[in-house]
């Protein structure tokens, strides 16, 4: 017993087995503070998409609570026969609900959210935004958490890429979002500075994504051509179905 721990306690102090186990320990201390990184970016930027979601339910409900008093209003101008007031008080309160109520509706919780606050954003920044959307919810078997790691680091990634582009007339967003017999496709796309190119830097959102198409089986690509930066994934799937399709 007595040489058997003499012989570990030499084998310590060997320089060979003293350099790898400090390696060893230095690895494991760099992987821990890899992740923790990674979390606290994560956990920031679904901090941002929910403060943004929060703010534009806020800002629907107070669209809606003053509704009442618009269609009195309207009420009152018709009973006066003020017809053509009328009319352009309704427009102005067509385009006030446009802008706060929830632009997406495909009954995937995770998907209205994200890409409703999207295009809210992109209003407000002065980006031109398109979207395809045509997807049956039966098909999707990501969850709701892989589905926000994606989507979220994806959008986020595209307004933080187009915001630099000082001329608002080369500031693009483009979503697709769609199901077949065999997969869900995601695609997103913007312009982008061809100096900095920022959404091809390698950062903890780019990593997450990747890991989690990994986690669900998918393939992931991206391409640049043109002045476009295009993130493309299929995630696989072998189930029938119905679609539901929406298309700004």
């Amino acid at each position: 017993m007595i040489e058997t721990v003499m012989s570990y306690v030499c084998d310590l102090f060997n320089p060979v087995m003293l350099i790898l186990f400090i390696l060893m320990i230095s690895l494991v201390v760099y992987e821990v503070k890899r992740r923790e990184a990674a979390l606290k970016a994560e956990i920031e930027i679904r901090e941002q998409q929910f403060a943004q979601i929060a703010s534009d339910y806020k800002l629907f409900r107070s669209v809606i609570h003053d509704t009442n008093k618009h269609l009195k209003t309207i009420a009152g101008m018709i009973e006066k026969q003020e017809n053509a007031l009328a009319l352009e008080y309704i427009k102005e309160t067509v385009n006030e609900l446009n802008g706060s109520y929830i632009k997406v509706n495909t009954g995937n919780i995770v998907v209205d959210a994200l890409v409703s606050s999207l295009m809210h954003q992109c209003n407000e920044l002065d980006i031109k935004c398109t979207t395809n959307i045509c997807i049956d919810n039966s098909y999707l078997s990501i969850s709701n958490h892989d589905m926000t790691v994606i989507l979220g680091n994806l959008i986020d990634n595209s307004i933080n890429a187009v915001s630099k582009i000082n001329n608002s007339e080369d500031r693009h967003i483009g979503i697709s979002l769609i199901t077949d017999d065999t997969k869900f496709m995601i695609e997103v796309s913007n312009s982008y500075q061809e100096i900095s190119e920022p959404t091809s830097k390698k950062g903890y959102g780019l990593g997450n994504i990747e890991r989690t198409v990994q986690a669900n089986k998918g393939e992931y690509s991206v391409m640049k051509n043109d002045g476009i930066y295009r993130t493309s994934i299929f995630i696989y799937h072998s189930i029938q179905k119905t679609d539901h399709s929406i298309q700004n």
